[in-house]
């Protein structure tokens, strides 16, 4: 490992504001949270993992790389895979953790007939539809534990279901009088000092706290971040459209943006013309999943 101030990894992010930037993560950044987080879930010691999620993400390298290799432990990435070849590969290593984000977990519960062997089943990336959450502990036998973060500031806390979240060991946290936004300091930030997210939270009983959702207009769809704004505005940019406004809706269990347009009298658009335009103009995995003209 490299020296404790020294760069370990690099990550390319869209980050909390839906702006594509670079986050370094320093040595000690990543053994400060490996030396709390480890013991305080009871994998202390050599952990064997199965991850779902490739390395070059911060979750997949956080638990399926970083983790294993300060304690000894050995990983599996499983790539590539169909649900019913995750859960073999799952029952064949019995690992200690198993590493996917709620898509994972969703397609494993309708793919399940017997019972899973007992691990640490951590899932992150995005809320976790309750509905799928106990689909899953329902066949497999194990609660999911999900985590709370970003790539900025590591993790921040865990729950099971929809429990109020519990803080990492070692991490203030309080929400800001002025506008309830979370502020968090943790010794796995860079320079740690007060942080500022993008959320609203409130406080729950037992030093736990409340998500009360996103107060800005990020989503994020796919695992990747990006700004609803960013639709609309290449939406009015379409020739015929004089008004847009995005929502965004639960599909399957996970997120999904829907468009509304209104066409101009003079020039309507039809939802055919909105799309391909918009195809030419955004990411394909911003191009909203529903596009209604009214």
């Amino acid at each position: 490992f490299p020296a404790p101030h020294h760069t370990e990894v690099i990550f390319f992010t869209s980050g909390s504001t839906g702006t594509p930037k670079v986050v370094r993560k320093r040595a000690y950044q990543l053994g400060e949270q490996h030396v709390r987080e480890a013991p305080w879930l009871g994998l202390d010691g050599p952990v064997s993992v199965v991850s779902l999620v490739p390395a070059f993400h911060i979750l997949g390298y956080i638990y399926g790389f970083d983790m294993p290799a300060c304690g000894g432990g050995r990983s599996l990435f499983a790539r590539g895979m169909s649900p019913q070849a995750w859960i073999d590969v799952i029952r064949g290593r019995a690992p200690a953790l198993v590493v996917g984000v709620p898509s994972h977990y969703r397609l494993m519960a309708q793919a399940l007939s017997a019972p899973l062997p007992r691990a640490v089943y951590v899932c992150s990336g995005g809320p976790l539809d309750p509905a799928a959450g106990e689909e899953f502990q329902r066949r497999s036998g194990s609660r999911i534990l999900q985590v709370y973060g970003s790539t900025e500031t590591g993790g921040i806390a865990v729950r099971h279901g929809l429990e109020p979240l519990t803080p990492f060991p070692g991490l203030e946290w309080r929400s800001r009088e002025s506008d309830g936004r979370l502020e968090i300091r943790s010794p796995w930030q860079d320079r740690p000092a007060d942080w500022h997210t993008t959320d609203d939270v409130v406080a729950a009983d037992g030093g736990r706290l409340e998500l009360l959702g996103r107060a800005d207009s990020i989503v994020k769809v796919g695992g990747r971040r990006f700004s609803t704004r960013e639709i609309v505005l290449a939406a009015l940019a379409v020739p015929g459209v004089e008004q847009a406004h995005a929502v965004v809706y639960e599909r399957f269990g996970e997120a999904a943006v829907a468009l509304f347009v209104v066409p101009r009298k003079a020039q309507p658009a039809a939802a055919g013309d909105v799309r391909s335009s918009l195809a030419g103009r955004l990411a394909p995995f911003k191009v909203p999943r529903t596009i209604q003209v009214i």
